[in-house]
């Protein structure tokens, strides 16, 4: 409520009057972005207060640390509390009915704002009330906040109106004897009437705050059941503000608030509504597929047009271990504030460098970006609305291609069929085994200081996997173990000792043993997984069998497991049981045997094979007459002349730009081996957009 006047009479007047009568020709905004508009200027108040005091060397009043920002609106409860006085009024006679009434009116809806960051002087409440104007604006007196959050936005007095009618705004700037209110309609905005009084106000030091009346929403509708839906997208909105963290980086990369906020609705702390940004890795040991985090990356005015400053980026890439609708996708915080969040359905989209992102099947890949503006606010490449980039912007479109650069390798394994489930929840930060010991990997790509030529932009060259051709990098070391894997699970065959220790969490997942040393949830690992898989239905096998060694990396599962299960079949009718095999291939012999009728304990036993006792083998391609289709193919579909006759500019620039291999710098120069890995990522990316296109089509058909 607003607190009470003080008895000086001494009044003054101010100017309203709105250029180009924006007011009148804005449309109604949502009502939680307006909030968040007063919410935005007062943290930029008491963090220009602060930078006040740090530039000038007379002192101007005590820094804020605690600063306090209080939310009020009459909610549900408030009402029931009405609607029980006017039960009470009906018992007495109607006159006294009437009596009750005109003494206890209802009262108007409202909102009300109030904050202790530092508060504003007289002569700067004619810029606040003013629309078209801003309050963070730099003037002789007031340097501008390098990394403001109100750099864009529709300020304070047109996002109040968005609100209300009727908006009172008062204001005691730390010093001053006496604090200043005044109250505009939207009439003074729409009409000639553009004087309102400026009045002495009795309030304490160093506050703020604004009532909005004459509401033109809805407060239930708009803010949700007693402000719900409003104090969770505060929470998430300001969560640096409030407490919450940005993973990965370190505390001397100053992205860390240099204030401490309480932000309160109706009495209730939305401090404690933020989420914990405990964000569940995955740190897959197989081509080290831990996350990592780019600090300090920079765009320079140097390179690009539209900024006058630098800009710097800081942004954290991985896998998580499962999938979470709260954090999978991108998060993209904009001077600390967040603009993008997760949840939303543009948080990844071709526009952030990524061919498209499908939470069903890539709902494990989490991107985290922070943008800071080093020296001017306005540098940072928003919309208006603060809910999104400015993609018209050449500076957008670079954050957006570095962030690519890293964030497509682990786009590629988040799949569920490239890096399945099983295999990333085995690799928790504190399993014994995870890479990089269970810390994402830092790395600082800011500029020497010292050296002039060191500015701006880098190629992002701290990826997983090993540098391969083109955009993408190679993974040997995933398909390896999951072949393995699949090949155990289809022979019936447990022998995670063949794969290296860092590989064998993949297999057995996390086991009671290691949960208990460690604190983790026990999970299956991708062996049981699969073997459930080929053996569950159709066959008899319920247990895998144990044994020394497995099949080499040269074993042809597919052509072996056709030749023992055509071997069976033949030996059932013969009722014969062949024990000449390599042990791992026992199992999987002995379930076709009983698959095709026979009884193991009645099979006579043979130690050799006659040409009766086995099937025909297929006649084998030859290798040569494979490799020269595949050279002609090849040559075929990406000769210089192709290139030249059939691709458009475009689609050249395009692979050019995201497959070309190092050492070229366009298609002309490339020679033939440049072109099949040219084909090779072209054909991946071609691979990858036909299996999202299938599950889009399961998605509509469901």
């Amino acid at each position: 409520m607003l607190p009470d006047n003080g008895d000086s009479t001494e009044i003054s007047t101010i100017d309203v009057a709105p250029s180009g009568r924006i007011v009148e020709t804005l449309a109604r905004r949502e009502a939680i972005p307006s909030v968040k508009e007063q919410v935005d200027n007062a943290i930029d108040a008491a963090r220009r207060h602060n930078y006040l005091i740090e530039q000038q060397s007379e002192s101007v009043g005590e820094k804020i640390t605690d600063a306090r920002i209080e939310i009020e609106f009459p909610t549900t409860d408030d009402e029931e509390q009405d609607d029980a006085g006017e039960e009470q009024a009906e018992v007495g006679e109607e006159s006294d009915e009437s009596q009750d009434r005109d003494n206890q009116p209802e009262e108007e809806p409202y909102i009300e704002i109030w904050d202790n960051c530092g508060g504003l002087s007289e002569d700067r409440h004619a810029i606040v009330l003013r629309p078209g104007t801003s309050a963070s604006e730099e003037t002789e007196d007031l340097p501008q906040l390098p990394d403001a959050i109100g750099w864009a936005g529709v300020g304070a007095i047109r996002g109040a109106m968005s609100l209300g009618h009727t908006v009172t705004f008062a204001s005691r700037r730390e010093g001053e004897e006496m604090g200043h209110k005044a109250t505009v309609t939207l009439d003074n905005y729409t009409s000639d009437e553009t004087e309102v009084p400026l009045e002495p106000y009795e309030m304490e030091e160093g506050t703020s705050f604004i009532r909005i009346e004459d509401l033109t929403i809805d407060l239930e509708e708009d803010f949700g059941e007693d402000g719900t839906e409003l104090i969770e997208e505060l929470a998430s909105t300001y969560s640096l503000f409030l407490g919450g963290e940005f993973p990965g980086v370190r505390e001397e990369d100053d992205l860390e608030p240099d204030i401490d906020l309480d932000l309160y609705v109706n009495d209730t702390l939305v401090n404690d509504q933020v989420e914990a940004k405990d964000y569940d890795w995955a740190f897959v040991s197989m081509d080290n597929l831990h996350p990592r985090t780019i600090r300090g990356y920079e765009v320079t005015p140097e390179k690009f047009d539209g900024i006058s400053e630098r800009l710097r980026v800081d942004f954290t890439a991985g896998l998580l271990r499962s999938k979470d609708s709260s954090k999978m996708g991108l998060t993209l915080y904009a001077n600390r504030r967040k603009i993008l969040d997760a949840e939303t359905e543009q948080g990844l989209s071709r526009q952030f460098n990524f061919n498209s992102f499908n939470p069903v099947t890539q709902g494990r890949l989490c991107i985290l970006v922070s943008i800071r503006s080093v020296e001017e606010p306005s540098d940072i490449p928003t919309t208006d609305e603060k809910d999104t980039l400015n993609f018209d912007y050449t500076a957008t479109k670079e954050i957006l291609k570095a962030v690519g650069r890293l964030g497509v390798e682990y786009q590629r394994h988040s799949m569920s069929k490239k890096l399945p489930g099983p295999i990333t929840k085995a690799y928790p930060r504190r399993h014994p085994q995870a890479s990089n010991g269970g810390e994402i990997e830092d790395h600082d790509y800011s500029s020497d200081p010292d050296d002039p030529e060191d500015v701006g932009r880098k190629n992002i060259t701290n990826k997983p996997g090993r540098p391969g051709s083109g955009r993408y990098n190679d993974f040997p070391e995933y398909p390896r173990v999951r072949d393995t894997i699949k090949t155990h699970a289809k022979l019936g065959i447990w022998c995670p000792s063949v794969l290296a220790p860092e590989f064998r969490p993949a297999y057995v997942g996390i086991t009671e043993e290691i949960s208990e040393e460690y604190d983790l949830e026990p999970t299956e690992g991708y062996y049981e997984n699969q073997f459930r898989e080929f053996h569950e239905e159709a066959y008899w096998l319920e247990e895998p069998i144990e044994v020394v060694d497995g099949p080499d990396e040269e074993y042809d599962t597919e052509t072996r497991v056709e030749y023992l299960t055509e071997l069976a079949r033949l030996h059932a009718r013969e009722g014969i049981y062949y024990t000449g095999l390599p042990e791992f291939e026992e199992p999987f012999y002995e379930e076709q045997l009983v698959t095709a009728g026979a009884s193991l304990d009645e099979l006579q036993e043979v130690d050799e094979l006659t040409d009766e006792l086995q099937p025909e083998s297929p006649e084998e391609p030859d290798e040569s007459d494979e490799e020269e289709g595949a050279e002609t193919e090849r040559a075929g579909v990406l000769s210089t002349t192709t290139i030249t006759n059939t691709l458009t500019a475009e689609q050249k620039d395009r692979i050019e730009d995201q497959h070309l291999p190092p050492g070229y710098d366009s298609l002309d120069e490339v020679d033939e081996e440049a072109i099949a890995h040219v084909l090779k990522s072209v054909l991946e990316e071609a691979e990858e957009a036909e299996e999202k296109l299938k599950n889009i089509q399961n998605m509509i058909q469901t």
